[in-house]
C-alpha cells in the first residue's frame, strides 16, 4: 500500500488546462509526487528517465493526442516488461465501444470519461491501486 506523499503519479495530457485541472485534483486528494507530460512521446521519455531510478506508480493518460496517442502509448506501456504491471488510467471523450474494447485488450486497468471530477478521480485511482 502506497502513502498520498510517496504515490509517483505521471499525468499526460496535450491540452494545459486538463494537465492542470488534472494536477490540481490530485493535489487536493493529497499526492505529492506527481509528473506532467504534454504526449505520449513525452511520457515515454519520464518512464525511460526513471526505469533506474523511483518508478511511477500510476501513470493517467489522455486518450487523443499528436505525437502518440494514449493508446498508442498504452501499447507500449504493456508491452515493455519493465512498464507491464504499471496501473494506466486513460481519460477520454471516447464512448464508442470497440475503442473501449480494443484499450481493455490492450491491459488498460481503468478508464475516465471527461470532464473528470475530483470525486470520480479518486474512485478511478482507488480501483487501481491502494493507498493510505
Amino acid at each position: 500500500m502506497a502513502s498520498l506523499l510517496n504515490t509517483k503519479i505521471l499525468i499526460v495530457d496535450d491540452m494545459e488546462q486538463m494537465r492542470l485541472k488534472v494536477f490540481q485534483i490530485l493535489k487536493d486528494l493529497g499526492f505529492q509526487n506527481i509528473t506532467m507530460a504534454n504526449n505520449g512521446k513525452e511520457a515515454l521519455d519520464a518512464l525511460i528517465e526513471t526505469k533506474n531510478k523511483e518508478k511511477f506508480d500510476l501513470l493517467i493518460s489522455d486518450w487523443n493526442m499528436p505525437i502518440v496517442s494514449g493508446i498508442d502509448l498504452l501499447r507500449e506501456v504493456k508491452h515493455n516488461p519493465q512498464y507491464y504491471d504499471l496501473p494506466f488510467i486513460m481519460m477520454t471523450t471516447e464512448s464508442e465501444k470497440d475503442k473501449v474494447i480494443d484499450a481493455i485488450s490492450l491491459g488498460i486497468n481503468n478508464y475516465i470519461y471527461k470532464p473528470v471530477t475530483a470525486r470520480d478521480l479518486k474512485q478511478k485511482i482507488s480501483q487501481v491501486i491502494e493507498f493510505d
